[in-house]
């Protein structure tokens, strides 16, 4: 009968209801005077910036300036030399800062071991002047052409008839630094001295050609009038000259 049969649980249904928390929401005033502080704030911060700009002289604008701009990178080739006309000390590692010293002798004799390439020292042997190509290598096809020009000039004219021999050593002359500035015509008139007469020692030397008593004391003059300029000693000179036998 139905009177024997389980009871099933009587569960409540009654459930209690969470009140949220009510979050007052600012007034109007309360709001338009934060707002109006903070703009307040940033006017001022504006202000300050305009009259900085306006104060500062125009060194500390461009320095301001280079400091919120980003570098550009620039290119290079790929074999570490520069596009253009990195024929100068701004060259990297530049000659000036390799063999840049107080002491004359010392800046000369890290230029001159720079410059004599194994080429260089078979053309004062008597082999002939072997231009390497500096095609793909602007840089120094520039420096090069640049060297010629410097030394080619200090050649005087009683030694023409060593122009073209001497042009053979000096387009074989190492360029792989960068040049002494062309400012530094001291240095140049030495080094090209010392190399025109070390090539004429070697010429007359191996009977390829004749020099008088002449022309041999005029570029021992032109020698000893650069060296002292620098104010090189006889000793150092002939360390100098010793290097390019």
């Amino acid at each position: 009968s139905k009177s024997n049969e389980p009871l099933a649980p009587v569960v409540s249904s009654k459930i209690e209801l969470i009140k949220a928390p009510v979050l007052e929401r600012p007034s109007s005033e309360g709001a338009e005077a934060t707002t109006g502080a903070k703009k307040s704030e940033a006017d001022a911060t504006e202000r300050r910036s305009v009259r900085f700009e306006e104060d500062a002289g125009p060194d500390l604008k461009e320095e301001v300036q280079e400091v919120n701009t980003a570098p550009e990178e620039l290119p290079t080739d790929t074999d570490g030399e520069s596009d253009g006309g990195d024929l100068f000390e701004h060259g990297a590692p530049p000659m000036g800062d390799r063999f840049k010293s107080e002491v004359p002798f010392v800046e000369a004799w890290g230029i001159l071991s720079s410059w004599l390439t194994d080429n260089a020292k078979d053309v004062l042997r008597g082999a002939p002047g072997l231009r390497t190509s500096d095609e793909r290598r602007p840089a120094h096809k520039g420096r090069r052409d640049l060297l010629c020009e410097l030394l080619l000039a200090r050649c005087p004219g009683d030694l023409s008839f060593m122009a073209s021999r001497f042009y053979d050593l000096v387009s074989c002359l190492g360029v792989h630094q960068s040049l002494p500035s062309v400012t530094e015509h001291k240095i140049y008139d030495l080094l090209g001295a010392l190399l025109l007469r070390g090539l004429l020692d070697a010429e007359t030397g191996r009977g390829a050609c004749e020099a008088d008593e002449f022309q041999k004391r005029s570029i021992a003059h032109q020698v000893k009038v650069a060296a002292e300029a620098l104010k090189i000693s006889e000793s150092e000179v002939q360390i100098l000259s010793d290097m390019i036998r």
